[in-house]
Order: C-alpha cells, then structure tokens, then sequence
C-alpha cells in the first residue's frame, strides 16, 4: 500500500437515494481527488477559460478531503486581460446578478435577459436563480465574459458557482455526505489492501505509465471460464474495465480477477464490491506475484501469435506469388510500362480485337460527334502509325487511347453518355469517390462575390444548427454531389466561403464506342512536366495512378494537329510513339513485346511517309522518363494506401521474391 495515500482519494456516502446515479441510500463511492476536481469544472469553465488564463494559488492549510475550489486555493486570479466564449444551452443554470451582466457586453446582457427561463426557488428567496428552457443548438446562444488582469475569480459567488461548476457534481453532493476520519481510514485499509501500481499485462509501451490494479482470487467453489460467465454472476454487463483482465489457469479456468484504473480517472469501488461476492481480495505481494507472471504468460502467447502470424504470411505470399506466376504472361492481367499508359480491367474488357478497318471507321465516326468536344482529345499510342499512313493491312488492335485536358473531363463524358453506341466498362471515379481522392477546384469570382454579399443572421445559423441537430442520423460524412464536388454537412457554412470547391479526382475510363474499346485518361501540367492519371483494376490489384507523360514539356508545345479522313485531330507525336514502343521492346516486357515489336517495325519502315523527324526523337528521349508511373493509390474498400512508382512496380509488374 505505500504505492497510494489515503489524502489522494475522496469517499462519497449517498444520504438518499438517486435514481439517476443508480444509486442507494447509505452507497459508498470513491474517487480520485485530483480527477474529482477537474470533474468539477462545469462545461463553460472549459470553453470559457484555458491553462493559462488563470493563477492558482493553492492553500497549503486546505483539509485532506476538500475538492471546492475556494477551500482548496488561496485565489484563483486572471492572468492578464481576458475575454472567453460561453456557451448557453437549455436546461443550463444562471444566477443573474451584478457580477454576471458586469462581464458581458450590452448585447450579450440583453440576448440573456430575453432568453426564456425558470426562475428556481434558492435559500436566498431572490428569484435570481434560473434554469434556461431554451440556447443551444436551436437559438445562437454564446456569450463573451470579459475579465480584467488581476481580477479574483470568487467561487463563494453563486454567479460564479452556477457559472462555472458541474452542475451534476452538485446535484451529487447535495445528496451525499464526505466520510473523513477513522471511517475513511478503514475503508482506505481495506480497498487498497489488494492495490498495486503497475504497467497493464497487455501494455507493451515501455514508456507508458503505470496504474492502480486491484486484484481479486476466485473464491474456491465458483469455476467460470467466460466473460459472459463473470458478468452474469455480478449482474452487469459489459464487464466495464475488466473485461480483458481475468487471469485463466492451463484449464481456462478464470483465477483471478483485477480492476484496472489509470491516473487521471476515477476509481472502481462499486465494481470491486460487487466482486467480492465471487472473489476475496489477496495480498499486494501475492497481487505482485499474479501480475508478474500474467505479464510473462501474455509475452509468450504473443511471441506464439506472431509466429502463427509468421506462418501464414508466408503462406498467403507464397499464394499470391503462385498466383502471380501463372498469371504474370497475361497481357489483360499486367499491362506494359513507359509509354503504354493503358492498364485493363479484366472484368469489363474482353480479348476482342479490332481491325484496322473497324478502326479507320471509328475516326470516320469521330465526325457525328460535337466539335467543340472533340478538338479536345489528343489522340495517341499503336493505332496511329497505320491510320495517319493509311494502311491498307496491320496487326489487330485492342483499343483506341485517348488524353484529354483534365478540365474538359466531364464535358467529354457528357457527349460519350449521349451517343447510343457508348457503353461504360470501368470507371474510376467510384473508386476515386470511395477514398475521397480529391482535388481543388478555384470557385468563379462572381459566385464568390454573391456568397460574400449574403448577410448571415442570427436567424441564418439558428437554422442551420436546428437542421443540423435536428437531423442527426443523416448526412454527417463527407458526400459526393452530381456534380463531383465533395460536401461537408458539419461544416456547410464555412465551405460556402472558401475559394475553391474539393472535388473527387477523375482517372479516366475504359468504354465502347462505336462498336470499339476506347482508354480514355485525363492529361496535364505539373511543375513543367506532362502528368496523366491512370488505373489498374482487376481480381488481383484496384490501382488509381498518376503517369509521367514527358518532363520538361508543355502540352501546348507537344500535341500535333493532323488531317484524318477529311477532320482535325490532335494526336501525340509519332516520335513520342516510337519512342515509347521501342523503350518497351528494349524492356523486354513480355505483356506487350510483339506487337510492339511489329509497331517500331512498321514506322521505322515508313519514317519517311510518317514525317518522322530524328531531332525530334531525339528531343523526347532526352525528356523521356526513365519510368512512367510516378504515383500509386492502391484501393482497398474506403481505405488508400499511396505508394511511389518503383514500389508499385515491383508490386505489380515485376516478379517479386519471397524472402
């Protein structure tokens, strides 16, 4: 017991019953002093006041078994000049007296004067105490007190004292009496008889602190293997704070019980006496005895989890690498890097391929739809070696790859969604919105101004935190507009005045149009460098991923504009293909090494035809990155976990060694 001292906890013995407390005339409650006081400041102390406000000056004359604060310190004064937020909610208590209206504004004495309230009968007679019937949340009821450098907060004031004290706590102590003398030392003996301070059995934290454990040993005739056992036999349930301290034998048997409470809480008096209806208390030595090997028996069941951990890690890589291995030379399952930014999604797309005159007949297509959103799209990759040179034969082809201006994203899908020919295969924005991927978006000059010419009444935001409160089951996680914005309900007012909007990041789709497999993927500037956004969806990986395009590169200054089929296309210039086609044939990746193989065939072949400029080859190779993936969100539920491009490469498209 010399681990605790008897001046350090505070017995409450109720002169009443309290049904709210759950509590019986002649109930002995203990709690920690210390926690006890900080209780005891009220709601409005905390919002109103902060550490270094005030001056305690403590009363070294202050008996043992004082908590009031104007018992326990000398004076408590403000520290320099000093203004705090009050706020008022129903069934709150006030004193109206001078002191009160003396540190508030005119303003704020009028919106308490006409608040409605109850006057409440006190000793006094003075029809000054009043308890609110209405404040917040439905009426904007917070005040400002002003208190002056050297002024004594007096907590014999009962304006300070239905300000500033728990009101609960009172209520409590008006209905209880402290027990002090001889009869709080014998109920100190026999509660702490059993106490020792120490780390908890499953605190691993070497630098965590230690706490007050009170251990109990099962009397001999109850034999109970379960939590539900234990609370079943005290009448409570859940088991509170023991519900993962019952020490079991080699037969699962529960031996011992113990209440565990940390410095800074309350303590577990009821709790252990109705534990002593099925256990004794024992000794600290023998408490000492029980808790060092309970902390060496948790070691070593942890030291055996983890092995099993162990085991069946390896095992599940050792499954994923097995998997990986059958699946690895599967094009639809790993897709190339560098310049094939084209990742596929296995469920959606199928192995159809599409020949080159379904090709040409796609461009042709091109013409029904509006201009204004095809001059946006930067066409690129295999297909356009042979439609620029109108081919007559060529390899088949997978799909049609597109870029196009981040901005002009939404606009393109609006017309996509309008042709009947078009069908979504897989989109990433769902899986963009699920992990709240977003970005900002700089709100228009003219909506910011409107917002600012609004007037906000006292009416304006009683009513949004009537409709907030009153509403407490919806809308309280970030949600996804139509229009892709993301909304905050607990935060509306305050996103109305910000500049920009937060919206879901969009990383392009995969659909059919015009009987075709398209890649559609947004495009833009970075820091001078051309970035895209890209995924990766299959069984096996759900992957959002930023793509470096070309460094030391504007959009503007890249893009080509070319004549096909009688329209003008923007289109990736055709030494950026091969440049990217023979990085690949070098890589050796074996997803995408034929028919790129065939490509650089055939443009080397035709360079001359195709206008392929060596200067200008040699310009993007300098700029080329030496590898495209800068960035990986990988996708699990709601949850995102981002890595950089070498990690996602060795994650995803290289074999991986089991170590």
């Amino acid at each position: 017991m010399k681990d605790f001292k008897r001046e350090d906890y505070i017995y409450l013995r109720y002169l009443e019953d309290d049904k709210a407390a759950h509590r019986k005339k002649g109930d002995i409650v203990r709690y920690k002093k210390d926690w006890l006081i900080e209780e005891l400041k009220g709601r409005r102390f905390d919002t109103c006041f902060n550490s270094d406000s005030l001056i305690w000056e403590k009363n070294p004359d202050a008996l043992e078994d004082e908590v009031a604060f104007n018992k326990i310190y000398k004076s408590i004064t403000v520290s320099d000049n000093w203004n705090g937020s009050v706020y008022l909610w129903e069934n709150d208590y006030l004193y109206l007296d001078d002191w009160l209206f003396s540190h508030m504004s005119s303003y704020d004495a009028d919106l308490v004067k006409r608040i409605k309230k109850k006057v409440l009968p006190n000793q006094k007679g003075d029809n000054k105490m009043v308890m609110l019937k209405e404040g917040c949340p439905f009426v904007n009821a917070k005040i400002t007190m002003y208190f002056e450098k050297g002024e004594i907060i007096d907590f014999t004031n009962p304006s300070v004292v239905a300000l500033f004290y728990n009101p609960a706590w009172l209520k409590i102590f008006a209905k209880t009496e402290v027990i002090v003398g001889e009869e709080k030392e014998k109920l100190f003996q026999d509660d702490f008889s059993n106490a020792i301070h120490v780390r908890a059995v499953n605190d691993n934290y070497k630098y965590s602190l230690t706490k007050e454990h009170h251990y109990f040993k099962m009397k001999e005739n109850i034999k109970v293997k379960t939590d539900k056992e234990v609370e079943k036999l005290l009448g409570m349930s859940p088991l509170s704070s023991i519900d993962t301290n019952a020490i079991r034998n080699e037969q699962g048997f529960i031996t011992h019980i113990c209440t565990i409470t940390s410095n800074y809480d309350s303590s577990d008096r009821e709790i252990e006496q109705k534990i002593l209806k099925i256990a004794d208390r024992i000794s600290t030595n023998e408490s000492m005895e029980i808790h060092k090997k309970a902390c060496l028996d948790y070691e070593e069941k942890q030291k055996a989890d983890f092995a099993r951990f162990e085991v069946e890690y390896k095992r599940k890589q050792k499954q994923l690498d097995d998997m990986y291995q059958t699946k690895k030379n599967n094009p639809e399952m790993f897709p190339g890097v560098n310049g094939d930014f084209i990742h596929i999604d296995k469920d959606s797309i199928t192995n159809k391929k599409h020949t080159l005159k379904q090709i040409q007949e796609f461009y042709q297509n091109l013409k029904t739809l509006d201009s204004e959103i095809v001059k946006h799209i930067c066409f690129y990759g295999g297909t356009l070696p042979y439609i620029l040179n109108y081919a007559s034969e060529s390899r088949d082809f997978g799909d049609i790859d597109m870029f196009v201006p981040t901005e002009y994203m939404e606009k393109l899908r609006a017309e996509f969604a309008k042709q009947e020919s078009f069908e979504m295969l897989c989109d990433s924005k769902p899986y963009a919105e699920a992990c709240m991927l977003t970005t900002r978006i700089a709100k228009e000059s003219t909506e910011l101004a409107l917002k600012n010419q609004q007037v906000v009444t006292v009416n304006g935001v009683a009513s949004f935190l009537f409709n907030l409160f009153m509403n407490p089951m919806e809308n309280k996680q970030d949600y996804v507009g139509a229009d892709g914005i993301v909304h905050n309900p607990l935060s509306a007012y305050k996103e109305e005045q910000l500049s920009y909007y937060r919206k879901v990041q969009d990383f392009g789709f995969k659909a059919k149009l015009f009987g075709i497999n398209i890649s559609v993927f947004p495009i833009y500037e970075y820091e001078n460098n051309l970035i895209a956004k890209s995924f990766n969806i299959n069984e096996m990986y759900k992957f959002l991923l930023g793509v470096r395009v070309l460094n030391n590169t504007k959009l503007a200054d890249f893009i080509q504009q070319v004549n096909v089929y009688g329209s003008i296309f923007n289109i990736l210039p055709l030494e950026y293909t091969l440049a990217s086609k023979q990085s690949a044939v070098e890589g050796s990746y074996a997803f995408r090494y034929e028919k790129d193989k065939e490509d650089v065939k055939y443009i080397l072949s035709h360079k001359d035809e195709l206008g392929i400029s060596d200067e200008k080859l040699q310009e993007i190779l300098k700029n080329y990155p030496n590898y495209s993936i800068s960035i990986a969100y990988e996708i699990n539920g709601d949850q995102v976990t981002t890595m950089d491009g070498e990690t996602y490469k060795q994650r995803v498209l290289t074999n991986r060694q089991i170590s």
